[in-house]
């Protein structure tokens, strides 16, 4: 089982993916509220006792790296880091973004995904969606958010995706809004298709580190 962890935006949400069968187990979503975050392993525990699973059902971890919010995404890489040190399982890190668009990878079309930034930014990357599969067409990329339906009005179709797009968008009769949060069970489901976080080289830090610091254009 890999247990996927949502911690970058909205709501955070914990969820358990079975590879074999490729459906998920079961899930639930967790206020962002102080102190909850503190007690992610505690959550993770409850959902597997719900199931009748424990730690030993556990094959991996995976959680959002970013783009999100700072704290939420060092919570969620912490408890990530500690269980890989403390069970020695595997952690995987899924970008926000993917796991946004992931489940709109059938409408074959191109998507943007908008996250929240600082204050009037958003954190904007542009993909291809394809026969159930989504490749990026850009990095990570800052906006200001009263720039937005400028910068994708132009396109002949596309859908936008993020959990809060900017009003300027919704009068725009070629662009497919959808507001939604990136799912814990995406973010599980997304860990079978990459390999396990590794250090780039030999001196370099074993743990999973939150992504920060995009460029702005």
């Amino acid at each position: 089982m890999i247990v996927g962890l949502q911690t970058a935006v909205g709501p955070l949400g914990l969820a358990i993916w079975n590879p074999e069968t490729q459906l998920c187990v079961g899930s639930i979503t967790l206020p962002d509220e102080k102190g909850v975050g503190e007690e992610l392993a505690i959550h993770i525990e409850t959902l597997l006792t719900r199931f009748s699973l424990d730690w030993t059902h556990v094959t991996g971890i995976a959680v959002t790296i970013g783009p999100g919010r700072y704290t939420n995404l060092r919570l969620g890489t912490t408890v990530a880091n500690t269980l890989h040190q403390v069970k020695g399982m595997p952690v995987y890190g899924v970008q926000t973004a993917d796991a946004l668009v992931s489940p709109l990878a059938n409408t074959n079309q191109m998507a943007y995904t908008l996250l929240p930034g600082r204050t009037g930014e958003v954190i904007a990357k542009l993909y291809q969606l394809r026969n159930g599969l989504f490749q990026a067409a850009s990095e990570n990329v800052v906006w200001k958010k009263d720039t937005v339906a400028d910068r994708i009005g132009h396109r002949d179709s596309v859908i936008v995706v993020g959990p809060s797009l900017p009003e300027s968008l919704q009068a725009t009769s070629n662009i497919d809004c959808i507001t939604t949060y990136p799912l814990a069970e995406t973010v599980a489901q997304l860990a079978t298709t990459m390999p396990p976080h590794t250090p780039k080289h030999p001196k370099a830090s074993p743990y999973l580190k939150p992504e920060y610091g995009f460029p702005a254009v």
